[in-house]
């Protein structure tokens, strides 16, 4: 972001030295909003919790704002979703104009509200210079903090509630009583204990180049700084010899004192995912029909005399992968753990059974569980659609055999380069797009001329999405799909039950063969 080139008119605060004449009945206070200078009282509008009151040697602050008036300071275009058509066109509901970008009548009554001026002193522990222009870009994020922190609650909420709140008072007056609604808005220590700088650098972090847009990072990026910051809370103080926790079930939960997990500032975590919402990209599902023209494509190519040894090598690791991650509906990183030398081994072992079937063996660890282990998968050696399997395990084994990598004293992975290190993601995902594109081009009527391939299609979610869409399609039942799809809890306890060799899993696995192929076989 270029700072330099922030458009800004300050906004307006007012202060004044020593105690002002303020009644002292917070929901009595009584003043003219900083903007349009109209009168204003509380707790209808906006005042801050420390008006009419100084701190330590600064000007008490008189900063009040009607709810309409106090809004976005516009010098920094935050993200912000909004119902879009396919063309990228917003459709603007009337209901949702000003949304997210001014405080509303009452909203101060159920947050805890200090005004941008007070958070600069709190903060900086100065008061603030219009020519700075770090200080300016403080005082955009210091009110985008508080609007999030507000829009935790619909405007439905805010406004039953403050009726409510309007009718309880008249209530006491009638019965003149003091009650808990007549609750005193104390003075604020100069000092930041509830993460109001966290939030400010989570929103500057929003503002960053994205991975998946240029503009801004996505909600679901940004949020990890709080569990950053509760890490390192957890990591540092009292909390790491004397914290309490308790179990539930399996489940540990541990009491800490993070700033981020105050009120505030679930408040406005929850206000700032509101507004920018959360940006979902999954992978499309890969069909069976644009499989088979990719795989058909790529045989073709092998067996032409004029292609390369480096090229038939690239052919072989790519339609094996694709092969072996679509019929067992595997994740794409899953893909990578099937190990060289149990394959060599195991992979064909099964060609003269009465079930004729192929071998995966995968070795490593699994997201979600401690520790290594070894797992076997089968899988039949031609689908019915078509999908010949064991003729791409072949050849992957030719490969790792010519190269001496199916010793078992040397493990290693099956998808490598020459030298045995494991290929990359984008190394992987760069020859599926490239084939991806050629299909696009030459079978519009499979992968639509408009249809942006990189962005669309990606190796770690379409071939699982592609193959379950595919068992929906010729109505598995949900038993079936579960059996496959979840086969690490079938196989083993969250990886306690102990590293087996993957001998002794294949007779497990020969046991149940026939149900386990039954996925496989008519896909």
């Amino acid at each position: 972001m270029n700072l330099s080139s922030l458009d800004f008119t300050f906004p307006t605060f007012v202060m004044s030295h020593g105690n002002s004449r303020v009644h002292q009945k917070s929901w009595e206070w009584q003043g003219n909003c900083n903007e349009c200078a109209k009168r204003i009282r509380a707790p209808r509008d906006t005042f801050c919790d420390n008006y009419g009151s100084s701190r330590g040697s600064f000007p008490a602050c008189l900063n009040a704002w009607c709810a309409e008036c106090y809004r976005d300071l516009t010098i920094v275009k935050f993200p912000k979703q909004q119902p879009e058509n396919d063309e990228g066109l917003v459709w603007k509901k009337k209901k949702d104009e000003g949304r997210f970008d001014t405080a509303r009548p009452g909203d101060t009554l159920f947050a805890p509200f200090q005004c941008d001026a007070c958070w600069f002193i709190n903060l900086k522990g100065r008061l603030w210079d219009e020519r700075r222009i770090e200080d300016r870009l403080c005082f955009s994020l210091i009110r985008r903090v508080n609007l999030d922190m507000f829009w935790s609650r619909e405007s439905s909420t805010i406004i039953g509630m403050f009726r409510l709140y309007e009718q309880a008072q008249k209530a006491s007056k009638v019965l003149g009583i003091h009650t808990s609604i007549h609750m005193q808005r104390k003075t604020w220590a100069i000092e930041d204990k509830i993460g109001f700088g966290d939030a400010m650098i989570i929103l500057w972090q929003s503002l960053q180049m994205g991975k998946n847009c240029s503009d801004y990072q996505q909600f679901e990026s940004i949020r990890k700084i709080r569990s950053l910051i509760t890490t390192m809370h957890q990591s540092r103080g009292r909390e790491t010899i004397e914290g309490v926790g308790f179990k539930e079930g399996s489940k540990t939960h541990v009491l800490a004192k993070s700033t981020s997990n105050s009120i505030f500032f679930s408040k406005f975590m929850k206000g700032c995912e509101k507004r920018m919402g959360r940006v979902v990209k999954q992978d499309a599902a890969l069909s069976i029909e644009i499989l088979l023209c990719l795989l058909r494509s790529l045989d073709e190519e092998f067996d032409e005399t004029k292609t390369s040894p480096k090229r038939k090598r690239e052919i072989v690791m790519l339609g094996s992968f694709l092969t072996i991650g679509f019929c067992d509906a595997l994740r794409g990183n899953e893909v990578f753990l099937v190990e060289a030398s149990s394959l060599c081994k195991h992979g064909l072992q099964g060609t003269n059974h009465t079930r004729p079937h192929v071998v995966i063996p995968l070795m490593g660890r699994f997201k979600g569980e401690t520790g290594e282990r070894n797992v076997i998968r089968v899988l039949v050696e031609k689908t019915k659609s078509g999908v010949e399997i064991r003729k791409w395990v072949s050849r992957l084994i030719q490969i790792l055999k010519a190269e001496r990598k199916d010793s078992l004293d040397l493990p290693g992975p099956a998808f490598c380069d020459e030298v045995g290190d494991v290929l990359s993601y984008q190394t992987m995902n760069r020859l599926f797009h490239d084939e991806l594109m050629k299909i696009q081009e030459a079978h519009p009527d499979l992968i639509q001329p408009d249809v942006e391939v990189a962005e669309t299609y990606n190796l770690f979610r379409s071939l699982r999405r592609g193959a379950t869409s595919r068992a929906s399609a010729l109505n598995y039942s949900e038993t079936l799909i579960n059996l496959n799809n979840r086969w690490r809890a079938t196989q083993s306890n969250k990886g306690k039950g102990g590293l087996k060799k993957m001998s002794q899993l294949y007779v497990d696995v020969s046991l149940v063969l026939d149900t386990l192929l039954e996925f496989s076989a008519s896909l």
